[in-house]
């Protein structure tokens, strides 16, 4: 059986990666380079990777910091549509 501690790690690191690789692809990634779009796969991928992983830990623990790790995955699944929604308010459709 695996440890918990493995779970909260993958919840961790699958968290980080999907913001860093989406804010990489969207600050600093331009339309011709070979690294457009990764940042947006990356959230699509990564983080229900890391909710499985939360709610594993959270199963064993039962802890507050597993179920923050749950919730900052579902946040980094939707934060390419909060981006769009941000971005339309702010220039319009």
């Amino acid at each position: 059986m695996m440890n918990a501690r493995l779970f909260r790690n993958i919840a961790v690191i699958t968290f980080c990666v999907a913001v860093l690789l989406f804010i990489i692809d969207t600050v600093f990634v331009f339309d011709d380079s070979w690294f457009n779009g990764t940042g947006i796969i990356s959230t699509f991928v990564l983080p229900p990777v890391g909710i499985l992983s939360g709610v594993l830990a959270y199963r064993k623990t039962e802890s507050r910091i597993d179920g923050l790790l749950i919730f900052a995955n579902i946040s980094a699944l939707f934060i390419y549509f909060a981006f769009m929604f941000i971005g339309t308010l702010l220039l319009g459709p």
